[in-house]
């Protein structure tokens, strides 16, 4: 069970890579795959596979064959993943936490708390250096 994990991403690693995808340099479980003027993204979380395209046609040919190759299921649109919540439309995606927010608030009996826009204070400037002396990194 230990080399379940590995065995899972080594497998559909391969198989991305065969069809033509790359794998991003800076993220092993980001994928893509440019096809013309077209793009392809797809992200593994465990044993979740995340895709988006930039063509309807694209995304439909993709979801048909990972569902031939692998064992899958579509679970239709995203809207709630990893503690964000997403809204899709047509045109935009809205990413939002506000669950969270309302679940941290409840956690501490604030949910009736007046809020606010911002926690700064209004008119106060941020500088990088702000006279204070360094703290010892060791």
């Amino acid at each position: 069970m230990k080399k379940s994990p590995r065995a899972w991403y080594t497998r559909i690693d391969g198989y991305f890579k065969s069809v033509g995808f790359q794998r991003s340099v800076s993220e092993p479980t980001l994928y893509f795959k440019k096809k013309c003027t077209d793009i392809l993204i797809d992200y593994l979380y465990l044993d979740y596979l995340i895709f988006m395209g930039s063509s309807k046609k694209l995304n439909e040919a993709f979801k048909t064959h990972m569902m031939v190759e692998f064992e899958m299921k579509d679970l239709g649109l995203m809207s709630y993943f990893l503690g964000l919540e997403v809204h899709q439309t047509q045109d935009k995606i809205f990413v939002s936490k506000s669950k969270y927010a309302r679940g941290m608030l409840k956690r501490f009996s604030m949910e009736n708390c007046t809020p606010v826009a911002t926690s700064t204070t209004h008119g106060e400037h941020l500088c990088k250096e702000d006279g204070e002396s360094k703290v010892n990194k060791k």
